[in-house]
């Protein structure tokens, strides 16, 4: 019921409040204005040079343009029953789902999400690529502030989200919209559960939940004889055409797994009636940056909150720099009259003529001294405040100056090797964790396909090498055998012998 569901939600919001405060406290302090800057020390030093010298968004920056050289691909696996010509269809498949994707810019903000907040989500849709065609397709979707949108069963604890029991999606419409997509029902917003605004001047919205839950389904396997492996219910659809084809059915077993509803909902009540999606797993995949799990809990790292402290330092030691160098009197040459006596107009412009000597009166009576006062001069010790707290964030990050393709001190060859090596070394759970989430997607999308491609169609797949060709799926077709003409099916995507 619409009671339990909702409690689910305020529940999860609950046990995660502070893991999720922490992170949007990560994107405030990278993205809002004076973000970097503490709020009781802004306001103090009020009237005073307060500056932000960004050195972290270079090294986020850094970060993901490994991203964008990176191509992320799920291997498919035959199991029993399978074979290459199967394998080759899902792979180029599951590519082509990734190219209309347009799944290398998914990839490419999550993952400044993830290294901002350390989490970040998107989701496995089905739609109509063209509104021009009667066939469904499977697509990658973003989701936009899921720190604050996305949350997932409680109850979980694997990290790609494919044990959970429910997962949902909040999602802001304008009261218009509304009206249009659900009339008749309240405009009752749903809690976000966010404690803390850092932005106003925004856009008046209604929230709404997407919300996917799984019910437990007895399926029945059929074992054939070449091996493969279908649900009982297709079949029986194919039997006569694999008794055409010499498959014959060895033995059945039964199985329990999951069907994904979905069904919206606002902050009083459900929006629509339960409708069926083809997904075994929550269609909601999170990315997490070193999730674990402590005390009963789900953490996860967010690496620019090492590096903030830092930041932080070098602002206020660069500020107090400028200020003590712009406030600074300027330097100031004291002469006696009987010094300056004839050579007035030189002097007074003595910081803009061109004049490679300049004369004035010797005055015994001081010495013939030139007495000179004033002057910036930079405190040495906000210098090496500076450099250590600039070396703090490369250490911290595992970002080197050779990593940023800077060479500053001119190391050889070797030792920059060292240095970009170190750098990887450190980068290296990043591709991890977004190799576990990416694998879960295509699971997704291996375990979708059979329902969501069921007809006789034609799909494009993708090569290995980027070329694409039109595949005709699920398609009967007559063979020569030496015992006479048999019926196959080609590009049978209702086999289930294959995994991710």
């Amino acid at each position: 019921d619409h009671g339990s569901c909702k409690s689910a939600i305020l529940k999860a919001q609950s046990d995660q409040r502070d893991q999720r405060e922490q992170a949007r406290a990560c994107t405030t302090f990278l993205t809002k204005k004076n973000g970097m800057w503490e709020d009781r020390i802004w306001h103090e030093m009020r009237g005073r040079p307060r500056y932000q010298f960004d050195m972290i968004s270079p090294v986020i920056d850094n970060i993901i343009g490994g991203f964008e050289k990176t191509v992320f691909n799920a291997k498919v696996t035959a199991t029993r029953g399978g074979d290459k010509a199967g394998v080759k269809l899902r792979q180029g498949l599951l590519r082509s789902i990734q190219n209309w994707s347009d799944a290398p810019i998914i990839y490419k903000n999550l993952g400044r999400k993830y290294i901002m907040e350390g989490f970040g989500a998107f989701c496995v849709d089905f739609d109509y690529l063209d509104q021009d065609t009667f066939d469904k397709d499977l697509i990658l979707k973003e989701i936009k502030n899921a720190i604050d949108r996305v949350w997932l069963d409680p109850g979980s604890e694997k990290q790609d989200g494919s044990d959970a029991n429910w997962s949902c999606e909040i999602q802001s419409v304008l009261a218009d919209e509304f009206d249009t997509k659900f009339p008749d029902k309240d405009k009752s917003s749903f809690d976000t559960g966010v404690q803390y605004e850092a932005y106003s001047d925004k856009r008046t919205v209604i929230n709404i939940v997407k919300f996917y839950y799984r019910e437990p389904v007895d399926r029945e396997l059929v074992l054939m004889s070449d091996g493969s492996i279908y649900e009982a219910e297709e079949y029986e659809k194919l039997k006569g055409q694999m008794e055409e084809m010499g498959k014959t059915e060895v033995k059945r077993r039964k199985r329990t797994c999951y069907k994904v509803k979905c069904r919206y909902m606002s902050g009083t009540e459900w929006l629509t009636k339960p409708f069926d999606t083809p997904f075994e797993y929550q269609p909601i995949v999170p990315v997490y940056n070193q999730f674990d799990i402590i005390e009963d809990k789900i953490v996860w790292n967010r690496p620019i909150e090492k590096m903030m402290d830092s930041q932080r330092v070098i602002n206020y030691a660069k500020s107090r720099e400028v200020e003590e160098v712009a406030l600074a009197p300027r330097k100031k040459i004291w002469l006696t009259p009987k010094q300056m006596k004839g050579h007035a107009k030189t002097l007074s412009t003595l910081n803009t003529n061109p004049n490679p000597v300049q004369e004035y009166n010797a005055d015994q009576e001081i010495g013939n001294q030139i007495v000179t006062t004033g002057g910036p001069e930079v405190n040495p010790a906000l210098i090496n405040v500076y450099t250590g707290a600039q070396q703090s964030i490369e250490q911290t990050s595992g970002m080197f100056a050779a990593s940023m393709g800077k060479n500053p001190n001119d190391q050889s060859g070797e030792a920059l090797k060292v240095l970009e090596a170190r750098g990887d070394m450190g980068n290296s759970s990043i591709y991890k964790d977004m190799e576990i989430a990416i694998t879960q997607a295509m699971r997704i999308c291996m375990k979708a396909m059979a329902e969501v491609y069921d007809a006789n169609r034609q799909v494009p797949v993708t090569e290995e090498s980027g070329a694409v060709s039109i595949e005709d799926i699920n398609q009967p077709k007559s063979l020569m055998t030496p015992q006479g003409m048999k019926s196959i099916i080609m590009n049978d995507l209702s086999d289930t012998s294959y995994d991710c």
